[in-house]
């Protein structure tokens, strides 16, 4: 095979080696072998939820509040008012303390725990003192004090 080339204005021929005409390329980068296929694993099965057991609340929970707040809740029933659960305490004390955050002379309310949950009301233990509850229902509030 010969070519023509241009250089400096005159024609010249040129004649390809024969060598480089039927080699096969070479590769610059060494060719990495096969990485095998690496198998599928198979699926591990779920494994079922364990259903919660909800703990059993003591038989009385109470709730401070104020006089205002108490007339809706004995009324409408305690809901949580933009918090996730209403929250309970197992004692007076720590019910009338919370109840002074919204009045002077706070009304505590008791709530009857076992009606609650025989009427489908779920209790969730929040900590040593304090329990929660999504809603209470008004006939579960068994009676309120005046402090």
């Amino acid at each position: 095979m010969k070519y023509v080339m241009v250089k400096s204005g005159r024609y010249m021929v040129h004649s390809v080696p024969k060598k480089l005409l039927k080699q096969p390329a070479i590769p610059a980068i060494p060719a990495i072998p096969a990485i095998p296929a690496i198998p599928a694993i198979p699926a591990i099965p779920a494994i079922p939820a364990i259903p919660a057991i909800p703990p059993i609340a003591p038989i009385a929970l109470y709730h401070g509040t104020s006089p205002e707040l108490a007339r809706i809740i004995l009324k409408d029933g305690l809901l949580p008012m933009g918090r996730q659960y209403v929250h309970l305490s197992i004692d007076i004390d720590t019910a009338i303390q919370v109840g002074r955050r919204k009045s002077n002379k706070p009304v505590l309310l008791q709530i009857e725990t076992e009606g609650g949950m025989k009427n489908g009301t779920i209790f969730y233990r929040g900590n040593d003192i304090v329990w929660l509850a999504n809603h209470i229902s008004s006939e579960f509030i068994a009676s309120h004090v005046q402090e």
